[in-house]
């Protein structure tokens, strides 16, 4: 505890920044209401005797401690947030981690591969790392994903080894999370959405929508297993 030492006597006092009772996030704004405090008391001695020009003047005093050191001990607050750090950002966490896959090929033989997903760049984008396993000819590809601030959505980037290139914008939606690309030449709209999603697996659908997205068909179907 600190001593309060008002007209020479010692009383108790808050307990000081970091002790216990105290959050140390709470220390600027006890600097300020000390700093506050001691000038109040300060301009009190000399205002003591001046009647109603003295409250006056006090009271204007107290307005500008108070104007001057508010806004500077929340942006002081604000400026320590991380970045990346709102909740937003961990919308797409449930898909990190190391997963087998599995799936059904157009031509009915079974198709497997191994996605890694990871955090990177201080936990502000979501990394991908497809590949398939097996097959005359591998496929494999990555993608980043991020929540664009200004914007109030997802983006995602995906690019592949066969010259693919797409950009996705999406979010999480009541069918589960999903990432949207429109097809300016023919209108077509497809999509990628999550769904089934538990802690061990969950199932991945590529969709295609050729009535803007009023219905769906599925065009590839990945089953996602937490590899051991």
């Amino acid at each position: 505890m600190q001593a309060d030492r008002r007209d020479g006597v010692a009383r108790p006092g808050a307990p000081a920044c970091g002790v216990a009772g105290r959050s140390l996030a709470l220390c600027p704004f006890v600097d300020w209401l000390s700093l506050l405090r001691s000038e109040t008391r300060r301009l009190m001695a000399v205002t003591r005797f001046e009647g109603e020009f003295g409250m006056r003047s006090l009271l204007h005093a107290a307005i500008a401690a108070v104007l001057l050191f508010v806004p500077g001990a929340f942006a002081e607050e604000a400026a320590k947030a991380p970045p990346c750090s709102s909740p937003e950002f961990r919308q797409l966490d449930f898909w990190v981690g190391t997963w087998d896959l599995s799936w059904t090929n157009p031509d009915g033989t079974p198709g497997t591969g191994r996605n890694v997903i990871s955090r990177s760049l201080n936990d502000c984008v979501i990394e991908e790392n497809f590949t398939t396993i097996g097959g005359e000819r591998p496929f494999s590809g990555m993608s980043v994903s991020t929540f664009d601030t200004k914007a109030g959505h997802w983006r995602q980037t995906w690019v592949d080894n066969a010259g693919g290139y797409l950009p996705f914008t999406g979010g999480p939606s009541e069918e589960g999370f999903q990432f949207r690309l429109v097809n300016a030449a023919d209108g077509r709209t497809m999509r990628m959405i999550w769904k089934n999603v538990k802690k061990v697996s969950l199932d991945w659908h590529w969709q295609e929508s050729k009535d803007g997205g009023k219905s769906w068909e599925d065009r590839w179907v990945i089953h996602y297993r937490k590899a051991k």
